[in-house]
């Protein structure tokens, strides 16, 4: 039976097994679980180093030749620029945005650490933000 398939039958008859082979069940499936990510990121980690080290050698032949891609008969490639941004000093950075008003150097996104922080100091949510919770069950290895 393919790994699939297996998956698909312990989704619909996980409710029928008793609360101890379901625990160990997860578990199981957690490490397993685990082990084929592992396998998978060290794979995908070659792929994209392989992947970095053709486009590179494509970049340096391109500057080599005086030309920004080329056109081949598999495909074309292009030369682009890639912008990337830290903060050097927050406090000056913070200080320029509240007088200027460009929020749009910022991404929109919640953490969701910190509301619940905030939460839990004043009682309530933080206003013009929807929080969202939900229960759900947690299952360690004895």
């Amino acid at each position: 039976m393919l790994l699939q398939e297996q998956l698909n039958v312990l989704v619909s008859t996980a409710h029928k097994v008793s609360v101890d082979k379901r625990v160990a069940k997860y578990i199981a499936l957690r490490n397993a679980r685990a082990d084929r990510n592992g396998e998978a990121s060290t794979l995908d980690g070659r792929f994209k180093a392989a992947l970095e080290a053709i486009e590179h050698s494509l970049l340096r032949d391109a500057l080599e030749q005086g030309v920004t891609g080329f056109k081949t008969e598999a495909g074309t490639t292009y030369m682009d620029e890639r912008w990337l941004a830290s903060v050097a000093d927050e406090k000056v950075f913070y200080e320029f945005v509240q007088e200027t008003g460009e929020l749009d150097f910022f991404e929109r996104r919640i953490k969701a650490t910190h509301v619940k922080q905030w939460v839990e100091a004043h009682g309530a949510n933080p206003p013009g933000l929807n929080v969202f919770r939900e229960n759900v069950m947690k299952v360690r290895k004895s």
